[in-house]
């Protein structure tokens, strides 16, 4: 834990607890809200990219891989069996070998029920973060001394042409990323970028005040806007929240509960992100549990599935996997030379 940001870890936890209780509402009948979590996720996804290649550059991509794919592959699995067996628990069930495959590797393609959805709907955010990563993977390549600038130049790039490029409604996967929610990843980049540059001086006298007021900010802001522009309405107040909480990273790391409340949250949000709706239907639609019994599981089972699910899935093919594919292979000691006795 020596090189953990707690403020980043408990953040991850609470943009996971957002999503979680956006989908909650709306299945329980209410509007939506807290699908800022997503953009805050984004913001804080460009900030630890920047932020971890700044000490350790080495087989980037590959670690991504490793850290995103093995609980993304084998939760489209499982839904990929529930869409062929029991279609009725899903919302949006269309199975398709061809939709299958692209959802394993990550491209965006357009299917009738599901527009560019994956067939594990929440994998429409990693098909943002696996872009991300590619770009960023060549901008180090490039430079990593510039990997900030180069990495920005290729997220517009891509957005332009995107744009620019694709007919309207024409299906194909660049036009998913013309989205402004790419524009987050440079915003958590250049916060990282002056984090590390001022780090020293990134501090505040009064954290519990300044962490307090943003995150009050962040739940008013993300309630009240309208939702038309995702970076103006929900990406700069996820980018002001990010760098109050660093700011306030002190706070974080002397209180024991809170660190421990930090980390536990922080390592479990990607499962809890990308479960949490397939236990929410089993509750709601199977087991047909409503009102309080809905709310209480929903914020007490699911958190401590996600909880198991990273210990048991997750950390143990992070290891696993690290150690077939990063390993490096054991020196041999040199060969014997042959003495004069043995010519």
């Amino acid at each position: 834990m020596k090189n953990t940001i707690y403020s980043i870890q408990f953040l991850r936890g609470f943009a996971a607890a957002l999503v979680l209780l956006t989908h909650v509402r709306l299945e329980t009948g209410l509007s939506m809200y807290g699908g800022a979590g997503v953009d805050l996720f984004f913001v804080i996804s460009g900030f630890v990219i920047f932020f971890v290649t700044e000490s350790d550059k080495s087989n980037f991509l590959i670690k991504r891989v490793i850290r995103v794919v093995p609980l993304y592959w084998l939760a489209t699995f499982c839904v990929a069996a529930v869409a062929i067996a029991a279609p009725s628990l899903l919302k949006n069930a269309e199975f398709s070998l061809q939709h299958l495959l692209l959802s394993l590797i990550f491209v965006p393609h357009w299917t009738t029920t599901q527009e560019f959805q994956p067939l594990l709907g929440l994998g429409w955010t990693l098909n943002f973060e696996m872009m991300f990563y590619l770009l960023f993977a060549i901008a180090m390549r490039i430079s990593h001394r510039h990997r900030f600038e180069i990495a920005s130049s290729l997220v517009v790039a891509l957005m332009l042409l995107a744009t620019l490029a694709v007919p309207e409604g024409a299906g194909f996967g660049l036009e998913f990323y013309k989205s402004s929610l790419m524009l987050e990843f440079i915003m958590g980049m250049a916060i990282a970028k002056a984090f590390l540059a001022h780090r020293n001086q990134f501090s505040t006298s009064r954290p519990f005040l300044m962490i307090s007021l943003s995150m009050i900010s962040f739940l008013l802001m993300t309630a009240v806007l309208p939702f038309d522009d995702r970076i103006l309405d929900h990406g700069l107040i996820a980018a002001f929240l990010l760098a109050a909480c660093l700011a306030g990273e002190a706070l974080f790391a002397s209180r024991g509960w809170l660190k421990r409340l930090s980390v536990i949250s922080g390592e479990m949000s990607y499962s809890l992100y990308l479960l949490h709706i397939y236990v929410l239907a089993v509750l709601s639609r199977l087991l047909h549990l409503e009102g309080w019994m809905l709310w209480v599981l929903s914020f007490t089972l699911i958190p401590a599935l996600a909880w198991f699910t990273y210990h048991t899935v997750e950390l143990t093919a992070t290891r696993v996997l690290r150690r077939l594919v990063l390993a490096r292979p054991v020196a041999q000691p040199p060969a014997p030379q042959p003495t004069q006795a043995g010519v």
